[in-house]
């Protein structure tokens, strides 16, 4: 957070929507105007990457860290995503 303070480059994260229901940890986010992803339900995520979209296009860049679902590829059913997402303008 002190860090985070002293940055001059404007930034939000797109964050699953998990962490906004963590009490006063998502309250800040939703202050600092943090955006929420719904992975879940196909509309909203769009809904939420079109947000992201927006606050691009404003100058405001936007952080994502893809995860991936552990048990999707536990017992060697796959591997996880080798891959980071970009949205840019």
């Amino acid at each position: 957070p002190v860090l985070l303070g002293h940055l001059t480059v404007q930034f939000r994260w797109l964050a699953k929507m998990e962490l906004f229901k963590i009490p006063i940890f998502g309250h800040a986010m939703r202050k600092a105007g943090y955006i929420s992803i719904d992975r879940y339900y196909r509309e909203s995520a769009i809904e939420s990457l079109r947000v992201a979209a927006n606050k691009i296009k404003s100058g405001v860049s936007v952080l994502i860290f893809p995860e991936f679902q552990q048990e999707a590829f536990m017992g060697g059913r796959g591997l996880p995503p080798p891959f980071v997402g970009l949205i840019t303008e």
